[in-house]
């Protein structure tokens, strides 16, 4: 089942108004961190990636900023191009409670910074964006010493347990450098998926808060092109795939970390 649809579901069932800007959030409490599930996601993914015993929840709730974005750009605007987005990123060194501050450029593949001294032609991969989610830091500040609170992480979700070399921890001074870089980096991730989100939620949202009918909604779900259907469809198999094939390195990944 898509986020998407799960949040319709909770909507109706909680008897909750008609609003885009609901967002299911998955915490991790052990990790301090969390991350808003885009609508095209599928939750049971996710679900299938937590630990047998863990402290992780879902937390169904209104997150303004999850398509704020939409009200600061072209609402016409292509998002199938990664905006040149460059700038200071605080990085957390390996095995270490201190941060490095890096000038850093966003690219389709991924973060990358300039190494001092060098030029873009040199540039060091941060993370590349294949296979990996953007989570929010939770209290890093006091828990890891961040030079702020706004704080932001890359990891593969497979990762459950603190690892300062499978997860990359960043954070930057201001919460409009983090808007920025958040946004940049799910444009970069999913590019015009993110309108289609945008505009299917609006529309189902309407269709509901005028009918009040679950059903109609998802019948409107249906009347959406047979080509983004087919690549949903798509999209979802290579990620079950990918969900069984990486299963399998799981333990080799925890393995390797702990070492």
């Amino acid at each position: 089942m898509l986020i998407r649809d799960v949040l319709f579901a909770l909507v109706h069932k909680n008897h909750r108004e008609p609003d885009i800007n609901y967002a299911l959030v998955e915490v991790l409490p052990d990790l301090h961190m969390e991350r808003i599930f885009e609508d095209h996601q599928k939750l049971t993914e996710a679900i299938l990636m937590w630990p047998t015993v863990s402290s992780n929840r879902l937390s169904f709730t209104k997150r303004f900023d999850k398509y704020n974005f939409f009200r600061t750009i072209d609402s016409n605007g292509d998002l199938t191009h990664t905006p040149d987005i460059e700038g200071n990123i605080y990085l957390k060194e390996k095995s270490r409670k201190s941060w490095k501050k890096h000038f850093c450029v966003l690219r389709p593949s991924g973060l990358y910074f300039i190494p001092k001294g060098k030029s873009k032609k040199d540039l060091v991969c941060v993370a590349k964006f294949e296979n990996i989610e953007l989570f929010f830091g939770l209290d890093w500040q006091m828990k890891f010493k961040s030079p702020s609170d706004f704080c932001f992480a890359l990891k593969h979700p497979l990762i459950q347990k603190k690892s300062s070399k499978y997860i990359k921890y960043m954070c930057v001074d201001t919460k409009i450098e983090f808007d920025r870089w958040i946004m940049n980096i799910r444009i970069a991730k999913f590019g015009q998926q993110l309108k289609t989100n945008y505009l299917l939620m609006d529309k189902a949202m309407n269709i509901y808060r005028s009918s009040g009918r679950l059903t109609t909604v998802f019948t409107a779900r249906s009347e959406t092109p047979i080509e983004q259907q087919q690549q949903e469809k798509d999209d979802s198999f290579k990620n079950d795939r990918r969900t069984s094939i990486l299963h399998s390195q799981y333990y080799e990944v925890l393995s390797n970390t702990s070492s």
